[in-house]
Order: structure tokens, then C-alpha cells, then sequence
């Protein structure tokens, strides 16, 4: 079983911001190995992310998710394969008092 954890440091992926996430992956891609969810193992994918933005409701969970699998098979972390395998750990979005706003994600493959 592998995990990796690593925090982006932007708000939450929206349609607007979806390529800065991109670039941001792109630059951490060496230090992910090779390609998770190859061969058919299945992937967790998790985050906390803290927000500005006002009322983040549930339905923002799952375009947040969706983002972030496709920014991972984009910059080929993710194996296209292994997009089918994902299930999900914890996800939440919690409002930033005064923090920047930054998510931490958790990437576990079994």
C-alpha cells in the first residue's frame, strides 16, 4: 500500500482556477513515482480544503473531486486505468478564518 499527502495552495479547484492546480501538479509529479492506480489497483482520494469562498455546500464535493481525478490523469500521476478503481476517503471543505486557503489532499493506493 502506498499514500502520499500534499497540500496545494489555492482555493478550491473551480472551472476558472482548474489549470493553476494543473501547473501545480505538474511541478510535484516527480516526487509521486511512477503511475498510481496501474494494473487495475484501486485509489483512494481524499482532501481538506479550506476556503474563502462563502457557503461551500456538499454539491461542491464532488466537482472538487472530479477536478482533481482529472488534473491527475492530465499530468499522468492518476493511470487513466486506474480512474475507474478510485473510491473515496474522507472529503470536506471547511471555511478559512482568516488562513489562507489551501487543500490538503491524501492519494492511497492499495
Amino acid at each position: 500500500m502506498r499514500q502520499v499527502t500534499f497540500t496545494v495552495p489555492t482555493d478550491i479547484p473551480s472551472y476558472r482556477t482548474k489549470e493553476q492546480v494543473k501547473d501545480y501538479l505538474r511541478a510535484l509529479q516527480p516526487q509521486f513515482g511512477k503511475q498510481w492506480g496501474d494494473n487495475g489497483k484501486a485509489v483512494g482520494i481524499g482532501f481538506v480544503w479550506l476556503t474563502k469562498k462563502t457557503a461551500p455546500r456538499n454539491v461542491v464535493l464532488r466537482y472538487v473531486a472530479g477536478y482533481l481525478v482529472n488534473a491527475l490523469v492530465a499530468v499522468r500521476v492518476l493511470s487513466p486505468d486506474g480512474k475507474k478503481y478510485i473510491y473515496n476517503l474522507e472529503q470536506r471543505i471547511k471555511p478559512a478564518y482568516g488562513a489562507q486557503p489551501c487543500g490538503t489532499v491524501i492519494l492511497r493506493e492499495e
